[in-house]
């Protein structure tokens, strides 16, 4: 038969397991919280990232337009303009087949 002590002290560390147990629950929350933000931090990056590729795509084809003659940007805008609309084609080709 166990004695008064050991009850108590067995109480006590009962009682220390459960709220070191609660608080580390409480920590995996957090972590799961930050993990999930970062998810979408890294999720957002990328989507900065191909923008601001884009940006400079058009920042390098308006630099090359700035070099041209008024009748040499009429044509590179029409042969863009006929690029896109092959790519917008090829693009949709999966779809049709």
């Amino acid at each position: 038969m166990k004695g008064k002590k050991f009850d108590a002290h067995e109480q006590h560390f009962k009682e220390k397991e459960l709220k070191l147990n609660k608080e580390m629950n409480h920590i995996k929350e957090k972590c799961t919280e930050i993990n999930n933000e970062n998810i979408e931090l890294i999720k957002e990056n990328e989507k900065l990232k191909n923008d601001n590729l884009d940006i400079k795509a058009k920042y390098e084809k308006l630099m090359e337009y700035s070099k041209l003659s008024d009748e040499e940007i009429k044509e590179a805008l029409q042969r863009d303009k006929s690029l896109n609309q092959l790519t917008t084609m090829i693009n949709m080709m999966p779809m049709i087949l």
